[in-house]
């Protein structure tokens, strides 16, 4: 049990770290984009705006529509850079709990992989693999291999997957969104696969808020089902390593 609540401890504290460091950066880049690339912009169209004064083949005196569609295409900038950021940060943070759930998965293989069975009970072995190796190994080959292969799975099967093995009890009270965390999922597709970068409503603090519950979730299934302990004393290490 002392590998699993190593590798429990690990998972705790480098998710959180983690998600504090994008929320840094996130912070960093907004803040970027109201002032560095906000007065890029407003600097650019000034110049354009003066440039505009000198020429006298405009159909409006000083080119007034022009000088006016510079304005609004400014804040229209600054809404697309922000965009961005912030599909660019959903991107990242699926990234994280994507790892952080396959860590705590393969943390229950490690601590109950008698319940990992159910998904490996068809597979064949060898009959001189029978003969040299015992059911632990065999068993623990067979789960492996499936965990590896999970690696390749969607954000959403991961978590389905993790259900299955430490499903929810009475014990643990938490607000899990399975309709909120699909809409995240599909968000990240469409910002990777469809260059949509603004149909997800995105607020960062809330976002992140439950990013952070949800790792404390993950930790807590695990511990309520399989007896781990989760060493803060650990976690703290990873925390800051």
């Amino acid at each position: 049990m002392e590998k699993a609540e190593d590798k429990l401890a690990q998972t705790f504290g480098t998710t959180t770290a983690m998600l504090l460091k994008l929320g840094i950066f996130y912070k960093m880049a907004r803040g970027g984009v109201s002032t560095g690339t906000g007065q890029y912009i407003f600097k650019e169209a000034d110049k354009l705006k003066n440039e505009m004064q000198h020429l006298r083949c405009l159909d409006d005196p000083g080119g007034k529509k022009f000088i006016s569609a510079l304005d609004e295409l400014h804040l229209k900038m600054a809404e697309e850079t922000q965009s961005v950021i912030d599909s660019a940060f959903i991107v990242f943070a699926h990234g994280i709990l994507e790892s952080c759930i396959y860590d705590y998965l393969a943390v229950t293989t490690m601590a109950c992989p008698e319940r990992w069975e159910r998904f490996i009970k068809k597979k064949t072995v060898e009959f001189e693999t029978v003969r040299s190796k015992s059911f632990e190994q065999i068993r623990k080959d067979k789960i492996g291999k499936l965990l590896n292969s999970v690696r390749r799975e969607s954000l959403i099967d991961k978590l389905n997957r993790l259900h299955q093995i430490v499903p929810p009890t009475t014990e643990i009270t938490f607000p899990y969104d399975s309709k909120k965390l699909v809409k995240f999922d599909k968000a990240r597709h469409n910002i990777v696969h469809g260059n949509d970068w603004s149909s997800y409503p995105f607020n960062f603090d809330l976002e992140s808020a439950y990013w952070f519950l949800l790792n404390n979730y993950f930790a807590k299934l695990i511990c309520v089902n399989t007896g781990l302990k989760l060493s803060t004393e650990k976690a703290s290490q990873y925390l800051l390593s």
